[in-house]
């Protein structure tokens, strides 16, 4: 009796950013006090693929941003990560610096030690803010 390795999932379908805020009269997380609420829907099934049992967002300070914090998130490299259990279908990514133009993509976590799935493709969303 052999098991069959599964391929990784496919990654979240019809990413989305619904909101985007600053909170300029709370502290900052790490990182910035601007946040981007997302949603997504479940990766496609297929039978040679895995469950996705997690499911993890990047954002990355994009290329064009211009003046302060914005300058030093690019330089920096400062990508903000999460990770969210399977169940979620939206999240709040907090920590993101204000006024910076950021390149948000997601990816599923395989069950049964599948590994990580492709990465959706980029949204691009500036937070509110002055930089």
């Amino acid at each position: 009796d052999t098991a069959t390795a599964r391929l990784p999932p496919g990654p979240p379908c019809g990413v989305a950013v619904c909101s985007a805020s600053c909170d300029g009269d709370v502290a900052p997380a790490a990182g910035g006090d601007a946040w981007v609420e997302l949603s997504w829907s479940a990766p496609h099934a297929a039978d040679d693929r895995a469950a996705a049992v997690s499911f993890e967002v990047a954002a990355t300070p994009a290329a064009g941003n211009s003046g302060g914090a914005a300058d030093a998130a690019v330089a920096a490299g400062a990508t903000v990560r999460s990770t969210v259990g399977r169940g979620a279908r939206s999240m709040r990514l907090a920590g993101l610096a204000s006024g910076t133009m950021y390149a948000v993509r997601m990816r599923s976590v395989g069950a049964e030690g599948a590994g990580h799935g492709e990465w959706s493709d980029a949204i691009v969303v500036t937070t509110p803010g002055a930089a």
